[in-house]
């Protein structure tokens, strides 16, 4: 698998020393790929010239958590450092076993369209699920719209729920959790969904599970954003790696390797089912 550089570079532009990661080619005759960290994303095709950067596809960021919320210099779409991650682990799952693959709080499921859109050989199967019959609207035009329907599906679902968590198919060799369990602080109800879910994977599959690890803007978010359920504010229950590690463990999976973004703020860990 491919691995990801952590080393912070520097280039000095507009008298600041602006930070970036080198990441390594996908393929052997590909260019490197740099993350570059702007306080803003004007005029960025004048910005990539200025760098003098080693040959790279680069993406400007646009600084929020985790997100890199701009073009790039290729005419790329826009993509977020946790994606990134993402679709590295999703190659190498593919290339072990083939991708028949599910989520269970997809949300619209953008994200990890984008992630199987283009990946060879093309998924078998993806099931997506959301507890918001919205989401689950949204996330089915778009698998029309990418042309998606045939090899995927999105319904709706509870991801806490026994009963619905027990009519998951049982070949999957891919389930995703996703800034989904930081949401509910409950460690118990995160178990049960996790063995739910590990009941879905065939032994030898992943699970890919994201955790936010800090995030400067929490204080800020539980005062003024609400939650959809029972109009609570989102509070985000900020998990260290290891526990969230040992839950999963205790559902049955070994944990594989994962990544950190340059500033610790989030995590995407792969871990494989071993029992």
């Amino acid at each position: 698998m491919t691995q990801t550089s952590q080393m912070l570079h520097f280039v000095s532009h507009d008298n600041q020393q602006i930070p970036y990661q080198l990441f390594p080619a996908r393929s052997q005759s590909g260019p490197a790929t740099a993350i570059v960290l702007l306080h803003n994303t004007e005029d960025v095709n004048k910005k990539i010239a200025a760098f003098g950067l080693p040959e790279c596809i680069l993406l400007a960021v646009d600084f929020s958590p985790g997100k890199v919320n701009t073009g790039t210099s290729d005419g790329s779409s826009a993509l977020s450092l946790q994606g990134y991650y993402f679709q590295q682990f999703i190659e190498h799952i593919t290339a072990q076993c083939g991708l028949r693959a599910q989520d269970i709080a997809a949300g619209k499921g953008r994200y990890i369209v984008d992630a199987i859109e283009k990946i060879e050989p093309a998924v078998e199967h993806l099931l997506l699920r959301d507890f918001d019959a919205a989401n689950v609207d949204a996330g089915n035009r778009l698998l029309l719209q990418r042309g998606l329907s045939e090899r995927a599906r999105f319904e709706q679902g509870d991801a806490f729920s026994p009963a619905d968590l027990a009519t998951l198919p049982a070949d999957r060799t891919l389930a995703v959790v996703s800034g989904f369990y930081e949401l509910f602080s409950d460690n118990n109800l995160v178990l049960a969904s996790l063995n739910g879910l590990a009941n879905a994977v065939k032994k030898g599959g992943y699970l890919v599970y994201t955790t936010k690890l800090w995030n400067p803007k929490l204080a800020l978010m539980a005062r003024i954003l609400p939650r959809h359920q029972k109009g609570a504010f989102w509070l985000l229950r900020q998990r260290s790696q290891r526990e969230i590690d040992q839950l999963v463990r205790r559902a049955g999976f070994a944990k594989v390797t994962q990544r950190v973004d340059g500033w610790g703020l989030f995590s995407v860990t792969l871990a494989r089912k071993v029992r």
